[in-house]
């Protein structure tokens, strides 16, 4: 038997065609009741792809309903009804599987509606437990292969910068837990970034606290937040990456990937990028946008959580980041006088590189089934280099007639080069000691802490501007040849005791004691170029001082707290010693300062339903000022180092 070329081909196409269209079906049909048989007008139906329950569609019923480019896979089609019994109808969407599937939901009458509710069918968006907002991530669906990222997005109140950065009503979220369990110690974006939407069965929000905080149940005041990302019971284990890499013209390339494990109590994740084309992209779609100028990064970071026995749960920070950016700038500008116009040419070049080191350690032993001591380090590196330079022409136009011959000359020229370099690094040490006892309630917390900062910045620093009049001969010239270093040196030291007493079911009264002790060292010293020597030893007392900061900090408090039905109420006062020691050794003067003050903290929370709630806050605390603040300039030896004392008050309102 004979077969043309053409007719094959046909053929063929044929074939194809009908498999393409097979990969994808629609879902359409009719929701009737069973006795009149009349169609259920604003029934919801809603499909969701098993087996993690991911809502892919829901939808009314407005004489008859469908859901278009199914794709292959396990769905439950559940349609309900205010007064109705639930209709559920599981089916497969294979590839040989016909265009269309052809539902009738009957509806049956419910014997008792106030006695069954169905919950999978409606999930509520949003729910209220006194000053937790959670989110359901199944009323927020998300496209396959998305991150929490983009579900973030979609949540109300939570905004995500072009940075990564997120803030839920202006607050920044400082934290991003998993399941309760801290594991992002240095960076909450390391979550919302790799982790993938679909293990997310709920987003819970809530003002950050200490530790102190929760274990005592006495709330602090806060202005950042924390999100707790509760994970699918059955996406709570297992692992899960992506690898990614571009490239293209003038040697440019984009790569990087992440690898997660999820076990139970550990949890794994490292990440790794490089690029060279301004990319912020970490391989999906965000709305991280490009850098100033040409940059070059790269950066690796790994996180990890273990339980190492019965008594001893690990979690470990470390990330290292590199940055490289230059950018050259020219600018041309005119500016109309009445008699004259300026025209100022303008070129400029800069060079930056970064190198950041951060990790963190944090150990949780539970001595006994009353008894913790934690433990926490953290450690932050950095080394930059700069250099830039400018060049800046002026000239004239005169457009007067008693100016002949002058009409266009170079009024000024300027040139400036500076470099700079800085090393520095951050320690934190803090260890903590809580114990329970038998009446519930009652609390003793200690917690001693540990701070120490360096820095050095050399720099040095070359200008020259120079004016001519219309005949070309120089009027004034400066020249500023200098060099620079400053070394700044800190270190801290904090104690914190702190008790709390039930008087009742639901009344507890607190007491702490606060010591704080902290000093700083901080020299500048600015040299000129001498021209006869041809060194840098002439010094410059404009910009050259020496400084010594020395402060120590008492403070106690006492407070009462109670929680009545569907109220809160708290109200407490801190007293502050406050003693400041300050040395300027430019001109060996002293200045010594003693401050007491009083600060009162109130706060209620009501909440008249699930749904809604009111909280109002007033508190009042006192900011020492640190030594870059408290360190003198030219004719300002003497300035105040008053204690900066800020009254907050806040009011917030939810209604859900």
């Amino acid at each position: 038997m004979f077969y043309s070329p053409r007719l094959l081909f046909f053929l063929l196409w044929s074939l194809l065609a009908g498999a393409s269209k097979a990969q994808s079906v629609t879902v359409r049909g009719s929701v009737t009741d069973s006795i009149s048989h009349q169609i259920l007008e604003d029934a919801t139906v809603s499909l969701f792809r098993l087996p993690a329950s991911d809502l892919v569609h829901r939808v009314r019923n407005r004489n008859g309903f469908f859901f278009a480019n199914i794709q292959k896979g396990n769905y439950l089609l559940i349609t309900s009804h205010q007064g109705f019994e639930t209709d559920t109808f599981h089916f497969f969407v294979k590839s040989a599987d016909s265009a269309v599937i052809v539902h009738t939901a009957v509806m049956r009458r419910r014997s008792n509606n106030l006695l069954e509710v169905v919950v999978r069918a409606t999930i509520p968006p949003v729910i209220v437990r006194n000053d937790t907002i959670a989110f359901n991530a199944g009323a927020y669906p998300s496209p396959p292969n998305s991150t929490v990222e983009d579900l973030l997005k979609k949540l109300p109140g939570i905004q995500v910068d072009k940075d990564g950065n997120v803030t839920m009503n202006g607050q920044k979220v400082d934290k991003i837990r998993i399941d309760g369990k801290d594991f992002f110690l240095s960076d909450p974006r390391l979550a919302s970034q790799n982790l993938p939407a679909d293990i997310v069965a709920q987003v819970e929000a809530f003002d950050s606290q200490s530790e102190k905080a929760r274990l005592t149940g006495i709330k602090e005041q806060s202005n950042t937040k924390t999100l707790n990302i509760r994970l699918k019971k059955k996406r709570n284990k297992g692992y899960f990456g992506k690898l990614y890499a571009a490239g293209g013209t003038g040697n440019g390339f984009s790569v990087g990937g992440s690898a997660t494990r999820l076990a139970g109590e550990q949890m794994l994740l490292l990440t790794a990028n490089a690029n060279n084309i301004n990319s912020q992209f970490t391989g999906t779609e965000h709305s991280n946008g490009p850098g100033y100028g040409l940059q070059s990064s790269n950066n690796l970071q790994f996180n990890y959580r273990d339980q190492w026995s019965k008594k001893l749960t690990a979690t470990i920070n470390a990330v290292r980041i590199y940055n490289n950016t230059q950018v050259d700038q020219q600018l041309s500008r005119q500016t109309a006088l009445t008699d004259s116009s300026i025209i100022q040419n303008s070129t400029s070049s800069s060079q930056n590189k970064n190198t950041n080191l951060n990790g963190a350690l944090y150990l949780q032993y539970a001595m006994d089934s009353v008894t913790q001591l934690n433990f926490s380090s953290s450690y932050s590196g950095q080394n930059s280099s700069g250099q830039s330079s400018d060049s800046t022409a002026i000239r004239t136009l005169k457009t007067n007639s008693n100016y002949p011959g002058s009409a266009n000359y170079l009024s000024s020229v300027g040139r400036t080069n500076n470099s700079s370099s800085g090393s520095g690094n951050n320690i934190n040490n803090s260890l903590d000691f809580r114990r329970l006892f038998d009446k519930k309630g009652r609390l003793i917390y200690i917690n001693f802490s540990q701070n120490h900062s360096d820095q050095d910045q050399p720099a040095t620093l070359y200008s020259v501007v120079r004016n001519f009049d219309s005949s070309g001969h120089m009027t004034t010239g400066t020249v500023q040849n200098q060099q620079s270093s400053q070394t700044t040196r800190n270190n801290g030291y904090n104690l914190n005791a702190s008790y709390t007493e039930p008087i009742g079911k639901k009344h507890v009264l607190d007491f702490s004691y606060g010591f704080n002790q902290s000093s700083g060292h901080s020299d500048k010293e600015s040299f000129a170029l001498d021209s006869l020597t041809g060194k840098y030893d002439q010094l410059d007392s404009l910009t050259t001082n020496r400084f010594k900061n020395s402060t120590t900090v008492h403070s106690w408090s006492a407070g009462y707290n109670t929680t009545e039905g569907k109220w809160r109420f708290q109200v407490g006062i801190t007293g502050q010693l406050t003693r400041l020691s300050n040395l300027n050794l430019m001109n060996d003067s002293a200045l010594r300062q003693n401050s007491l003050n009083w600060n009162p903290r109130a706060s209620f929370l009501w909440q008249p339903e699930k749904s809604s709630n009111l909280n109002f806050s007033y508190s009042m605390n006192n900011r020492t000022p640190t030594i870059d603040q408290l360190q003198p300039v030219q004719a300002l030896f003497n300035a105040c180092a008053c204690v900066d004392e800020e009254d907050v008050l806040r009011v917030k309102i939810h209604i859900g």
